[in-house]
């Protein structure tokens, strides 16, 4: 049981020391820039839908997409009592 529980401590350290070699740089002196791809966040996926329609008042804005109806609330006014 003893040496089980030695082999999965040290196991992990072997394997990490298997492939340590640095890889080459690329021999020109040029490097092109990948252009940098935005993520889209799920509110943008909401808000930004074609068949969106938004309400915004003084305390909260509400997005209404099909059936489904959303609210942005404040974060300033969080933990508050309403």
């Amino acid at each position: 049981m003893l040496a089980l529980l030695v082999c999965g401590l040290v196991a992990p350290g072997f394997a990490s020391t298997k492939n340590t070699k640095k890889k080459k740089a690329p021999t020109t002196t040029e490097q092109k820039a990948a252009p940098v791809k935005k993520s889209v966040s799920n509110y943008d996926k909401i808000v930004k839908k074609a068949g969106c329609k938004t309400i915004k008042g003084n305390f909260i804005t509400a997005h209404r997409l099909g059936n489904k109806l959303y609210f942005e609330y404040p974060l300033k006014y969080m933990n508050r009592e309403v």
